[in-house]
């Protein structure tokens, strides 16, 4: 089930990444964006391009649907909630602090964990939809 989940997962964040692509005018390489935590310790995306903050983003612009039939925006924020504030503890990351950055690197997902603008580690999408 996790390989599903992985594999469904990445194909989302490639499609969205190759979507702020075009709306941005610029490669893919060099759109990312980030899950991050609120004040609320509630899950945040942002849209960077060139590493530069651009906006907030929804899940649903990530997910690029206005309706979400299959209910990913009801199933994923609560493991990337969880992952994120695991990482904190794992690696005393104040809660604002924390980020994974999602870019595309030779047509592949990536996912690095930043305390602040310090990267941390690169992880893999097993570690941020952990139980």
């Amino acid at each position: 089930m996790i390989d599903f989940i992985s594999a469904e997962f990445s194909n989302i964040c490639k499609k969205a990444i190759e979507k702020f692509s075009n709306n941005l005018q610029t490669p893919k390489e060099d759109v990312t964006f980030t899950f991050n935590l609120n004040e609320n310790n509630e899950v945040s995306y942002r849209l960077f391009k060139d590493f530069k903050f651009e906006k907030e983003l929804t899940f649903m612009e990530i997910l690029g649907v206005r309706i979400d039939f299959k209910g990913y925006s009801m199933l994923v924020p609560p493991f990337i909630q969880k992952s994120l504030i695991g990482f904190c503890d794992e690696y005393k990351i104040q809660p604002n602090k924390v980020n994974v950055m999602v870019l595309l690197v030779q047509e592949k997902i990536c996912l690095v964990l930043f305390n602040d603008t310090e990267q941390v580690k690169q992880i893999k999408l097993d570690d941020l939809l952990k139980t």
